[in-house]
């Protein structure tokens, strides 16, 4: 018996013993028979019961306050009838008084059962849990409405004349189908067809027999007990029917009569969904999403059918607003069934109908994974460049102005999403393959850098770009050899923000790269321009100092930096970083070299306004504190203020250079240099028309010197 039938039958209690008629009218009452997941497909309306003989007042009240209390006092109700029973031995009161009886022990049964039910339920997860707990399986629990049924047969032999025969035997006819006595049943409700062909339960009947005949695979017998069912149209079971006869005549091999009443089927859900009962809308959307899979198989029988068949032939039906449900269980179908072409195909032909929709997306990306599946790299590819230039952030799609513009968003996310795992997933493979043969397989990693360049193409602003980028610089990198190539794309993640975990990695990376990328054995004396691959190493190595001031390596990075717009006669740039190193790290072994590269840098462009500054900065640097070096630094600072007065001199800037020529002997008076400056400083002042203040300056050369 199948467990999920817990809520068998459910009754209300509106009938009982014989005697007085109850006050308030009938009402119908529905028969639950299985709530599994086709529940609804066994939906039983029971009839109206008639009214009964009125019960003496004071065992009809007792028996209507028993009522209320639910499964506590369920037990004392059937006291009460069975102790009613045993002086009601005929009459129609003892046929009422059966019928109550068998249906509160059926309910009592039901209880009993959804109790069992839950006890498996908590044993089967402990065994699951703890596997060694458990000597045997726990066992699955029945309902057993055996005794209920004994109480049917009785009113059913010995009470022919019952005014609900035609419940007690299809009553009963169930309990034997629940109990496995398929022949029982079949009689049962064999003789309820016959006997009472106008019982609101007469389709019902014919459902029960249909089911039998399909479980046992009798296609016609079903079909014909189904189609009886289908010419009563109020009946309960109408839908259910339908949907059977139509899955038959599909087994029977009349595929478009199956396709034709599945359409039937999915018209009465839509039907159902305007202006059905809430139970009416979940059952027919049960079968709703049956009829659209068996539509589906319908379909796939033969394999010269195309997408667009199955579109127009359910456009000659009325089913055209079928289509895309329909088309997209194809597709899938043939996509689990490894038929990749053909998933394609009906994923493409999706896609035609609804070129903007937000679901194009959805299928594009469905076209990538068939591709992935069916291990066809080259056309992996190019179904990944069309999604990403035809659906990514910046194409017309997205741009569109339409009703679904937040799925929209989801899909743009699926598909950076999608994109990114392709170029891994070729990654991965050819890094595995590497690993197999002991030797890269290069056109594995050029299709995951192609991946990658795509992606990078439409996400480039996307969180997982950086990723991305730098598993592409990897490639180029360490398998493909294009070093200048990996350079870019290392020193693009390292100029990204935020700073991620790749950033110093890839700045480190960019400068190997494009320091491998450099031309072998070029001279560069002479040359008044960096290379543009010594531009980018030096892009990089600036932003690494920046971003990463605190490693240890960073002095030997700025240096090598700095040297590099040293060789190149780039003397600012290289001061610059020079500059940083004697200021920011005085202590560093580099500090000395430094700083002599800032004064040599400085020579050769004449600069020595600036050779005077750092002059007098590196003074006070631990690396120049000997006084070998201080000595050293006086001298280059009275040079360099000397050919400043010179450089002034030369640019008719008098006055300026004789005050410049005046500094040597203030600050360094004993230095072989400071008379000759202050007769050089009394020529400029003659030069700018100052007499009076070269007089004083030479008259001062003779008083001191």
């Amino acid at each position: 018996m199948n467990r999920h039938r817990a809520g068998a039958i459910v009754f209300v209690v509106t009938a009982c013993l014989p005697a007085v008629a109850l006050a308030a009218p009938p009402a119908p009452v529905e028969v639950d028979v299985d709530p599994s997941p086709a529940a609804d497909l066994y939906l039983k309306r029971r009839p109206p019961a008639p009214e009964v003989p009125n019960l003496p007042p004071e065992l009809k009240n007792r028996l209507l306050a028993t009522e209320k209390q639910a499964d506590a006092k369920r037990d004392e109700a059937i006291a009460l009838l069975r102790t009613f029973l045993t002086h009601a031995r005929s009459g129609p009161g003892r046929a009422e008084g059966l019928f109550k009886l068998a249906e509160l022990l059926w309910e009592d049964a039901r209880r009993q059962f959804v109790a069992d039910a839950d006890r498996y339920d908590r044993e089967v997860e402990k065994c699951r849990r703890n596997p060694g707990s458990c000597a045997r399986p726990p066992k699955q629990p029945d309902l057993d409405v055996s005794e209920s049924e004994k109480l049917y047969v009785e009113i059913l032999q010995k009470h022919p004349k019952f005014r609900r025969t035609d419940l007690v035997l299809y009553l009963a006819g169930f309990a034997a189908r629940e109990d496995g006595r398929a022949a029982d049943a079949t009689a049962r409700f064999q003789k309820l067809i016959a006997g009472y062909p106008q019982s609101p339960l007469f389709t019902d009947a014919w459902m029960m027999i249909g089911e039998d005949h399909f479980a046992a695979g009798r296609w016609e017998k079903a079909r014909h007990a189904y189609e009886i069912i289908i010419d009563h149209p109020d009946s309960p079971t109408f839908d259910l029917a339908l949907f059977k006869a139509a899955w038959c005549d599909w087994k029977l091999g009349q595929t478009q009569r199956a396709a034709r009443r599945f359409k039937r089927v999915l018209d009465l859900a839509a039907e159902a969904e305007r202006s059905g009962s809430r139970r009416e809308r979940r059952r027919r959307a049960q079968l709703r999403d049956e009829a659209l899979d068996y539509l589906v198989l319908v379909f796939t029988e033969d394999e010269s059918v195309t997408a667009d068949d199955v579109y127009q032939f359910l456009a000659s039906i009325g089913g055209e607003r079928y289509s895309r449900e329909v088309l997209e269980r194809l597709a899938e179908l043939f996509f689990s069934q490894a038929n990749y072409e053909r998933s394609v195909a009906a994923y493409r032909y999706l896609i035609g109908l609804s070129p903007t929709s937000a679901a194009a997306a959805e299928y594009q990306r469905a076209v990538v994974k068939a591709y992935v599946a069916a291990l066809q790299p080259k056309n992996t590819i190019a179904a990944v460049k069309e999604l990403s230039e035809t659906y990514g952030p910046a194409s017309a799609w997205a741009k569109a102005k339409t009703d679904d513009g937040d799925e929209k968003k989801r899909q743009l996310a699926a598909t950076d999403k999608l994109v990114l795992e392709v170029g891994k997933s070729f990654h991965a493979t050819a890094q595995a393959d590497e690993k197999a043969r002991k030797r890269p397989n290069l056109a594995a990693y050029r299709r995951a850098a192609a991946v990658y360049e795509i992606y990078l193409g439409s996400f480039a602003k996307a969180p997982s770009a950086a990723e991305a980028r730098f598993l592409r610089a990897e490639i180029l990198y360490f398998k493909l050899r294009d070093y200048e190539a990996a350079g870019d794309e290392y020193l693009a993640v390292g100029k990204g923000k935020p700073v991620g975990k790749y950033h110093k990695d890839a700045l480190l990376k960019a400068m190997a790269a494009f320091e491998k990328a450099r031309p072998k054995n070029i001279n560069t004396a002479g040359r008044k321009e960096l290379l543009p691959v010594d531009r980018k190493l030096a892009e990089a190595t600036d932003l690494y100092a920046t971003l990463f001031p605190a490693d240890p390596a960073i002095v030997d990075v700025i240096f090598k930096n700095g040297q590099l717009f040293y060789d190149y006669g780039e003397y600012d740039e290289a001061v610059k970083r020079f500059g940083l190193i004697v200021t920011k790290y005085p202590k560093h072994k580099n500090a000395g070299p430094a700083g002599d590269r800032i004064l040599a840098a400085l020579g050769h462009a004449k600069d020595y306004e600036n050779i005077e500054t750092w002059a007098r900065k590196l003074k006070k640097a631990p690396a120049f504190s000997s006084s070998k070096q201080q000595q050293r630094l006086n001298r280059l600072i009275v040079d360099a203020i000397d050919k400043r007065g010179e450089q002034l001199g030369k640019s008719g800037d008098y006055q300026h250079a004789a005050e410049t020529y005046l500094r040597i002997s203030k600050d360094y008076p004993k230095n072989e240099l400071a008379a000759p400056s202050l007769q050089n400083a009394g020529a400029m002042f003659e030069k700018a028309k100052k007499p009076e203040r070269a007089a004083e300056v030479y008259l001062g050369v003779a008083k001191r010197y």
